[in-house]
């Protein structure tokens, strides 16, 4: 067997790796934003074959300052050989200094023993859940939605609502989302005012919310259930679903979208390996 370790993938070797990543998605039920970017820059790939050249199990680690993001992959009929603990192995070693996080899904059983054998800490649990629109919500005549593609504008809304990250973390996130063709963002006004924004992304007959706020001076007046409301109304025609991830860090996000109906669909962990 052969470990190869590289920072640029060629295409076949990207190849091999979806689908390998697309029998263990099948085999397990596992959630698709578990998958690397194999295009992300700051990127490191370790790859095990057989003898036959057959990649058998990868590892990638992403950078980001002091933590890395761990994905891993190994096919289901080899496992529990010890593919992923030498490719950890060599990883770590290789790479000791930031702290190593893994998202796992709650299916992938095989991948939650082996953290455990390492005595991984679960840090949070990201929560995908999905509310079914029924068409008949009712609309709040004090919220109206204005669907928006100014930058700057979005930008500043964003960081007003969301004061605890830092400048430029909402200019990239702004500047992600209205470079998609298949998403835009929102404003959300009350009074004629600018009370908040969102943005969505569309996907078949589902819309993902995200970039969810409002101001903190308009904050306990409704003004989040009533966007939801009137959003779920405006999407009835063409959509069945709206769709949000959330933490559960963040309690009171959470408790509003439970009490608006959104039920969970999917939970993936976060663990921390130091």
């Amino acid at each position: 067997m052969n470990i190869t370790k590289q920072s640029q993938l060629t295409e076949n070797q990207k190849q091999a790796m979806m689908e390998l990543a697309h029998i263990c998605q099948e085999r397990e039920s596992l959630s698709i934003q578990l998958y690397p970017d194999l295009d992300e820059e700051e990127q490191l790939f370790y790859l095990h074959s057989d003898e036959q050249g057959h990649l058998i199990s990868f590892l990638s680690l992403t950078f980001y300052e002091e933590e890395c993001l761990v994905h891993a992959f190994t096919h289901p009929s080899h496992r529990k050989k010890g593919c992923f603990n030498l490719l950890f192995d060599q990883a770590y070693e290789e790479n000791i200094g930031p702290a190593f996080l893994f998202t796992i899904d709650d299916n992938a059983k095989d991948a939650l023993a082996v953290l455990n054998q390492l005595e991984c800490e679960r840090t949070e649990t990201d929560y995908l859940l999905q509310y079914r629109i029924k068409g008949t919500e009712i609309m709040p005549s004090s919220v109206s939605l204005f669907p928006c593609r100014e930058e700057e504008s979005l930008i500043w809304l964003h960081q007003a609502c969301f004061p605890e990250y830092p400048e430029d973390l909402s200019r990239s996130f702004v500047e992600e989302f209205i470079s998609d063709e298949d998403a835009e963002g929102f404003i959300i006004q009350k009074n004629g005012q600018n009370v908040g924004l969102g943005f969505c992304m569309y996907q078949e007959d589902q819309v993902y919310l995200a970039g969810f706020g409002v101001l903190p001076p308009f904050r306990r007046q409704h003004i989040a259930l009533d966007t939801l409301s009137t959003l779920s109304r405006q999407l009835s025609d063409d959509y069945s679903f709206l769709c949000v991830q959330i933490s559960d860090v963040n309690e009171a996000a959470l408790r509003l979208y439970q009490k608006f109906g959104f039920e969970t669909v999917e939970s993936v962990h976060t663990y921390l390996f130091e």
